[in-house]
C-alpha cells in the first residue's frame, strides 16, 4: 500500500480523509479505516504519523455509535469455516479440500480492531492491542488468554504450513490448509478456537449492534 499512488497524500489530505470516513460511517469508509488504522511508520518524518494519530484520536472521541455499528458489522462478515454439524466447511483447491487459514484468523484481528478503535488504542499488532485492552479492563484475563492463544495457535499453523511449502515442497507459500492433514488433536483444538471466535463475535454483536441475530 505504501507504493500505491492512491494513498500518496499530504498530511492535510489524510486528516480530511479520516474525518470524512469517521463521519460518513458507510461500509466503504469503514473498510478504509479498518485497513489504514493498522498503518505504521517505516521511513521519513515520524512526526507526520504522530500528528495524524493525534488527529484521529480526536475524531474517535466524538459520538461513534453509527461508525462502531458499521465496524462491528464488517467484523462479523467472516465466520469460522464449519457447519451446523461440526464439520469443516472446505472448498476445492486442486485435488484437495481446504480452508483459508488466514481468513480463519481474520475474525480475531477484526474484533480486536473494533475494540481498539473504540478505546483509541493505537498499537498496530493484534497481540499488543489485546494486551492493552486487557490492561484497560475491556477483556478479563481469561478472555485475553483465550483470544491470545487462539490467535497465535492459528498463526503457528499458518507459518508451519508455509515453511513446509518452501523447504520441503519448493513451492510458493499460500494460506490454504487441508484440515485432514492435521492430527486429530489439532483438529479438535481448531474447532475449539472456532467456538471461541463465535463467542466473541456474539459479544461484539450485542455490544455494538445491539442485536442477537
Amino acid at each position: 500500500m505504501a507504493s500505491n499512488p492512491k494513498w500518496t497524500r499530504s498530511l492535510s489530505r489524510w486528516k480530511s480523509h479520516y474525518k470524512q470516513w469517521v463521519q460518513e460511517a458507510v461500509p466503504e469508509s469503514v473498510m478504509n479505516i479498518a485497513a489504514l488504522y493498522d498503518c505504521r511508520y517505516i521511513y521519513g518524518e515520524k512526526s507526520l504519523m504522530d500528528e495524524l494519530r493525534v488527529f484521529l484520536d480526536g475524531q474517535l472521541r466524538q459520538p461513534l455509535d453509527r461508525f462502531l455499528y458499521q465496524m462491528a458489522d464488517n467484523a462479523l462478515q467472516h465466520e469460522p469455516p464449519w457447519n451446523f454439524f461440526g464439520y469443516f466447511s472446505t472448498f476445492k483447491k486442486g485435488s484437495q479440500k481446504v480452508i483459508n487459514i488466514k481468513r480463519v484468523m481474520t475474525p480475531i484481528v477484526d474484533l480486536v480492531r473494533v475494540y481498539a478503535l473504540h478505546h483509541r488504542i493505537f498499537k498496530t499488532n493484534t497481540g499488543e492491542r489485546l494486551e492493552a485492552l486487557t490492561n484497560k479492563g475491556v477483556f478479563s484475563e481469561q478472555e485475553y488468554q483465550e483470544l491470545r492463544q487462539a490467535y497465535y495457535y492459528l498463526m503457528s499453523i499458518r507459518l508451519r504450513k508455509q515453511a513446509s511449502q518452501i523447504i520441503n515442497e519448493g513451492t510458493a507459500p499460500d494460506n490454504y490448509l487441508d484440515p485432514k492433514r492435521l492430527t486429530k488433536i489439532e483438529q479438535v483444538v481448531l474447532k475449539e478456537i472456532f467456538k471461541t471466535i463465535e463467542t466473541f463475535q456474539l459479544k461484539i454483536k450485542v455490544t455494538f449492534t445491539k442485536t442477537l441475530f
